[in-house]
């Protein structure tokens, strides 16, 4: 909590108010697109690995296949509602 008040506070003397906040605007809007690309891209893996059955071992333990289609169904509304937030 304190880097992000520290943060504001240097951002708001050094460039102002104003100039801030675009700045502060722009970040944000670059962060939600990278979440929603990053989503979309574990939506459609986890699809592949869905559609094809490929076996996936987590320590000693096989992931079953239901688990990559809710996976990919959560992603994808994740995905799909961050693009429509931007």
């Amino acid at each position: 909590m304190f880097k992000e008040i520290l943060a504001t506070y240097l951002f708001t003397k050094f460039l102002g108010k104003e100039r801030a906040r675009k700045l502060s605007m722009v970040l944000q809007k670059y962060t939600i697109k990278t979440a929603s690309i990053i989503f979309g891209l574990i939506s459609i893996i986890q699809s592949i690995r869905f559609a094809f059955g490929f076996e996936v071992n987590v320590a000693g333990f096989t992931v079953p296949l239901w688990v990559s289609f809710v996976i990919a169904i959560v992603a994808g509304y994740l995905s799909f509602g961050l693009w429509k937030l931007k």
